[in-house]
């Protein structure tokens, strides 16, 4: 999980560097709330309430989320208040790679593979479960309809089940390994 420190430091380290704000807003909200890549580029101003909250349309058939976005709010409002889309020119790759090129990932975290955009939505899920230690709003934060969907998220390994995961793993992990001799 990247802590929320270790993240104002990388985007102020964006900054410094330059880096688009768009682009710099579009990750920020990715972190707070656990959203896609996708909710963030089909934002726009219409999307941005008069007091600046943020409805996100998380797809897959989940309910949208609102809410205020914790970094710089006042970009958001003025944001709606241009009626420009600021983020019509962002594409997934672009995200992508702004999350490899500041070490925005999660190395590992979903057993064999890395987090890449997914550590955004990773850190989000298990900062609620941290939390709140309940699995039921963490699913709603990630707009899951099923909770393996999120105990994947929750679990360092992202091996799924919360409960007896290591007893899973076991077993199954001698079941492959049943009648093979070891040199």
């Amino acid at each position: 999980m990247l802590d929320e420190t270790t993240i104002g430091c990388k985007l102020q380290m964006m900054r410094n560097r330059h880096v688009d704000e768009v682009l710099i807003h579009a990750i920020a909200l990715m972190f707070q709330s656990g959203c896609r890549v996708s909710s963030v580029l089909n934002l726009s101003p219409a999307d941005i309430t008069a007091n600046g909250r943020v409805i996100l349309r998380q797809g897959k058939g989940s309910n949208p989320m609102i809410l205020v976005p914790s970094f710089e709010p006042q970009w958001w409002l003025e944001v709606r208040q241009s009626g420009f889309n600021p983020f019509f020119y962002l594409n997934y790759m672009r995200i992508y790679r702004t999350f490899k090129d500041y070490a925005l990932t999660m190395p590992g975290s979903f057993g064999s593979k890395n987090a890449v955009t997914a550590s955004a939505r990773k850190t989000a899920a298990q900062d609620v479960f941290e939390d709140t230690k309940d699995i039921e709003i963490a699913r709603q934060t990630l707009g899951h309809k099923k909770i393996s969907s999120t105990e994947y998220y929750i679990n360092d390994n992202g091996k799924g089940s919360t409960k007896g995961s290591t007893k899973k793993r076991t077993s199954t992990a001698g079941a492959k390994n049943k009648g093979k001799t070891t040199a």
